[in-house]
């Protein structure tokens, strides 16, 4: 259960407000590269991603202008369901909280140096807290995550290679493969319908570590709505090869709510 819980948190953290590297992990100022800056890329990859980013997000102002974000919705996995609230600030801080009916809670916390997760049962009120590894292949997904910043933007950041796939036909729309190869050997393949401009799934593949479930898994991203200019899916559906699934259904999706500094500290009471 817990492995699953971390790699849905960098799913969720992958399509919207994920990010690039190494040095923003420890700084409170993200590198400054335009968010949908093409020019000097490949023709067909220019056009391609102006299309894209056209149809889901607002200009590089705007989103820079988007200081917080809360989602509030369901977690589910093998048909077990959580109420779940993740709350983001930038540049890079990060909290969950899964709550399962008996009052149970399960909260995880990125402070923008420390990832911690806490537990606290229906019965006691006092939040066990401890320090989780940041490199360890189930957290891999703290590296990426710079709120507001999707894999899908700074195609020039030169951390990442992006580029496009083949083509192809899938119930008669034409499905445009766009891959992102991460300098820490991830590749993300981006599967988007030429129709609308939207990311129907993707398939994450991790090089390194070892665990057969975190080798690769696929996401598909449904009832896209458009919230403050950037179009969001509503619903995630994670399926992994060992036939797990987990599904995310988000019934709020509010931005700039004055979230303070002190929703991630990680305090027992």
């Amino acid at each position: 259960m817990k492995i699953f819980y971390f790699i849905f948190l960098f799913m969720l953290c992958h399509l919207l407000f994920s990010a690039n590297l190494d040095e923003q992990l420890t700084h409170d100022s993200p590198i400054e590269i335009s968010l949908t800056d093409t020019s000097g890329l490949d023709l067909k990859l220019k056009q391609f991603l102006d299309s894209y980013y056209q149809k889901n997000y607002p200009d590089d102002a705007a989103i820079k202008a988007m200081k917080s974000m809360q989602y509030v919705g369901t977690f589910e996995i093998n048909e077990k369901i959580s109420q779940l609230k993740v709350i983001k600030k930038r540049p890079n801080k990060y909290k969950s909280s899964v709550k399962d009916l008996d009052n149970s809670e399960l909260i995880t916390i990125f402070d923008g140096e420390n990832l911690k997760l806490g537990k606290k049962t229906g019965t006691d009120p006092t939040i066990n807290w401890q320090t989780l590894d940041t490199n360890a292949p189930e957290n891999i997904w703290v590296h990426y995550d710079q709120i507001f910043d999707s894999i899908m933007l700074n195609p020039k950041d030169p951390n990442k290679k992006i580029s496009l796939g083949k083509a192809y036909k899938e119930e008669n729309r034409v499905i445009q493969p766009i891959i992102i190869e991460l300098k820490d050997k991830i590749k993300i393949t981006n599967f988007i319908s030429v129709r609308d401009n939207l990311i129907k799934k993707c398939l994450l593949e991790f090089n390194g570590p070892k665990d057969p479930k975190l080798n690769s898994y696929y996401i598909y991203y449904e009832n896209y709505e458009l919230i403050n200019g950037i179009m969001i899916p509503k619903k995630v559906i994670t399926k992994f090869n060992d036939g797990s699934v987990i599904i995310n259904e988000f019934t709020q999706v509010q931005f700039n709510l004055g979230i303070s500094d002190f929703f991630f500290k990680a305090i027992s009471l």
